[in-house]
């Protein structure tokens, strides 16, 4: 080769995108597992181990599966999205050079992540539920046997709840529902509950989250007790809304007590029903201000209880006598939700 010949080649892989190499499945039970991934259906991923033989994954067990030959920008988009920062995931995945998606399953990869945080932003009210729908829905079409097959089907329930369309939505929770995991079954019923609750059918509503209180109490582990924790938090809502917001904020107080900080989710959507619940009594203004306030102050990465502790606090403010507050809190849901509606 050529001194020239060779220069070109040297600058060509300084500035190519980088690239992982091996396949790779991250679990949330245990260390990841290397080697090749030889099947992945909507149920599980079979990979191959470098140290020999083949595990059978479970989607419930799944953090994220790493491809071979995929851009190592991809593991930024999927830590951002994990984290809630929806609109950095989007222009991290605009970054990434177009020529290092060669392999469909990166490419697939890659799809659902600006699929997924855009639907995630459009339920904050951050972009058009109809359109966001339809870009996941389409997805889901092409990609029935993908690991994110669940997530992504309950999200498009979730937008179909966002919209008032509350027969759509029940079609696809009941895909969850029919599920082998009680993870996935827990899940079903969360987004049958939370669907209840927003057509105001509040006993209904309260039977599907005992449900999932009931299938949570006979598993052990992890995604048991969160699910656990956020069927309380469903019930005690329905509690509040039919007449009984003491024995409400009682159980929200029970959850909040024990779930960890850490659990920026389960605390965001803990003090946003604990807000909710105060402000079903008399003189009890203050002490919703104070709920949503710990979300928009700790908790504000969880985009879908930060704009509705926004939303709150902009009536409570100018109640309480400060409406340079209420106007705060007014531009930041603008700003970073669009209003939400």
């Amino acid at each position: 080769m050529s001194r020239s010949a060779l220069l070109v080649a040297l600058a060509a892989s300084l500035f190519a995108a980088p690239v992982w190499a091996l396949d790779s499945v991250k679990k949330l039970s245990g260390p990841t597992v290397s080697g090749t991934i030889k099947t992945v259906t909507k149920n599980d991923v079979d990979i191959e181990k470098t140290a020999g033989g083949v595990e059978k994954v479970p989607v419930t067990d799944v953090e994220y599966v790493r491809y071979d030959g995929e851009p190592v920008q991809l593991s930024g988009v999927r830590a951002q999205t994990a984290n809630g920062s929806y609109d950095t995931a989007l222009r991290q995945i605009a970054a990434i050079p177009a020529a290092s998606l060669t392999k469909p399953e990166v490419q697939q990869e890659v799809q659902f992540f600006k699929a997924y945080c855009t639907a995630r932003l459009a339920l904050t009210g951050a972009g058009d539920v109809a359109a966001a729908g339809k870009g996941l829905n389409d997805w889901l079409a092409k990609n029935a046997n993908s690991y994110h097959f669940y997530p992504a089907t309950e999200l498009v329930g979730d937008l179909l709840v966002k919209a008032g369309n509350y027969e759509p939505a029940a079609t696809y929770y009941a895909q969850l529902e029919q599920a082998v995991a009680p993870e996935l079954k827990m899940r079903a019923g969360m987004g049958i509950g939370r669907s209840l609750l927003a057509q105001k059918k509040y006993p209904e509503a309260q039977t599907s989250f005992d449900k999932v209180l009931t299938l949570a109490n006979s598993n052990k582990g992890a995604q048991a007790d969160q699910q656990r924790f956020a069927a309380t938090l469903g019930k005690a809502q329905c509690v509040a809304e039919t007449g009984s917001p003491d024995d409400a904020i009682k159980s929200i107080e029970e959850v909040i007590k024990g779930v960890s900080p850490e659990n920026a989710d389960l605390m965001a959507q803990a003090y946003v029903t604990l807000g909710k619940s105060y402000l079903k009594k008399p003189d009890a203004k203050k002490q919703a201000l104070l709920a949503f306030l710990h979300v928009d102050t700790l908790y504000a990465a969880n985009a879908t209880a930060h704009a509705e502790a926004l939303k709150q606090l902009d009536p409570l403010w100018r109640d309480l006598g400060k409406p340079e507050r209420a106007l705060q809190a007014v531009q930041l849901l603008q700003q970073k939700y669009g209003g939400s509606n």
